[in-house]
């Protein structure tokens, strides 16, 4: 299962990652642990993109969806 949420389309442009994608991350990670929880899956990994890297704000981000 993939969502695209496209967190070049802040960064690239405005250098950070914007409210609403950082709501979009927060709402998306939720589900997936949901639904890894419903499945007994208790070991995972989580990878973004290189716009996450690039991002002012991408190690706030990753601390806030921790």
């Amino acid at each position: 299962m993939r969502v695209l949420i496209r967190l070049g389309a802040d960064v690239f442009v405005n250098g950070n990652i914007s409210e609403y994608i950082v709501e979009r991350i927060r709402d998306t990670m939720k589900a997936f642990y949901l639904l890894m929880k419903s499945h007994g899956i208790v070991n995972y990994k989580v990878f973004a993109t290189s716009a996450m890297r690039e991002a002012s704000d991408g190690e706030i981000v990753c601390k806030l969806i921790d």
